[in-house]
């Protein structure tokens, strides 16, 4: 998809398409509010991004501190599910 307009977020993108200046392409999670309260439509419902890898960074050997540890197991527990527009699992 190319255009004339790039935002380093989709909040950004879906206040543009909301006011009418064109079709965002963003991920389901972050337009769903959108869709749901009747602001914005899905224009290709049989079509979906193809899927992309997530990383979570931290330095080497950090996973052994507990707070590190925590948000590693929140992300397991709930990125997957929220990029694939699924509830999250909850601990």
């Amino acid at each position: 998809m190319q255009g004339n307009f790039a935002v380093h977020g989709f909040t950004a993108l879906l206040h543009a398409a909301s006011a009418g200046l064109g079709v965002a392409r963003v991920p389901e999670f972050a337009a769903r509010k959108v869709i749901d309260c009747g602001e914005l439509v899905r224009v290709l419902p049989g079509w979906s991004a193809p899927p992309t890898e997530v990383f979570l960074v931290h330095r080497f050997g950090q996973e052994r501190i507990q707070r590190v540890k925590a948000v590693i197991d929140a992300a397991q527990a709930s990125v997957g599910a929220l990029l694939d527009g699924r509830k999250a699992k909850s601990s």
